[in-house]
């Protein structure tokens, strides 16, 4: 009685644990979806933050439409300079991959431009609340450290912007982290960040494409530990029945 006492809060515990990193991940939305956007902290240059919220409704192709705007998301940076958005409109996600697509003032040809794994590093820690208690950002003000993480991004994904002191102190952290390529900390930011790739849904003046945005999936890693977490359930309701008869 006691073990199977143990491997039930065991497996409590881990579920518990599971559910709450995913709730991190940006799962709600997919491609084909709408959002919209919001002005956040930061802002230096155009960049980020950005809020994003779903909504529904919305009339491609439409002048004018706009869809229900739904509750709040998750907090965003984009990836170009020479692409744009605004908080008025309502935008499709065209697809969701480790590639920014069309823009770009590094390129990328004609199957995008490879996110960098450092800038995912930064976005994921950004997410976690990791980043922003590193001791040696701990002190920013949101709006210092939202630039910062802009200017940082920028720089990585050669978007042609002069990187800021308190851009080498945050890559200074990314390349730290770099350095140790099997850390569990940098393949979950490898493997859970990807890029919104996103369309005005009813064309604007700059064009129908619209900057790209950094966006959270769950990481393999996370989705084999529900599997086996699953497995786990699994065994322990076949082994509490075989000791009932």
């Amino acid at each position: 009685m006691k073990q199977i006492l143990k491997t039930s809060s065991l497996l409590t515990a881990a579920f518990v644990c599971l559910v709450l990193l995913s709730t991190q991940a940006d799962a709600s939305i997919q491609a084909g979806d709408y959002v919209r956007f919001s002005s956040g902290a930061g802002r230096a240059n155009g960049g980020g933050a950005f809020g994003v919220f779903e909504v529904t409704g919305t009339s491609p192709g439409a002048p004018g439409s706009k869809g229900i705007k739904g509750d709040f998301e998750f907090w965003t940076f984009c990836l170009e300079r020479n692409e744009y958005l605004d908080f008025s409109n309502d935008f499709k996600v065209d697809s969701i991959s480790q590639n920014a697509m069309g823009g770009g003032k590094g390129g990328g040809g004609i199957n995008g431009d490879p996110l960098g794994e450092r800038t995912a590093w930064l976005y994921y820690n950004f997410r976690l609340g990791t980043l922003q208690n590193d001791g040696a950002v701990s002190g920013w003000s949101t709006g210092r450290l939202a630039n910062t993480i802009q200017n940082a991004i920028w720089d990585y994904e050669e978007e042609q912007l002069p990187l800021t002191n308190d851009g080498l102190i945050l890559q200074g952290l990314a390349e730290s982290a770099d350095l140790d390529r099997s850390s569990s900390n940098m393949l979950a930011a490898i493997g859970s960040v990807r890029v919104m790739n996103i369309s005005y849904a009813t064309g604007s003046s700059y064009g129908n494409r619209a900057q790209s945005q950094l966006f959270l999936v769950p990481e393999p890693a996370s989705m084999a530990t529900w599997s086996l977490l699953a497995l786990g359930f699994a065994g322990f309701s076949r082994r509490r029945r075989s000791q009932k008869k």
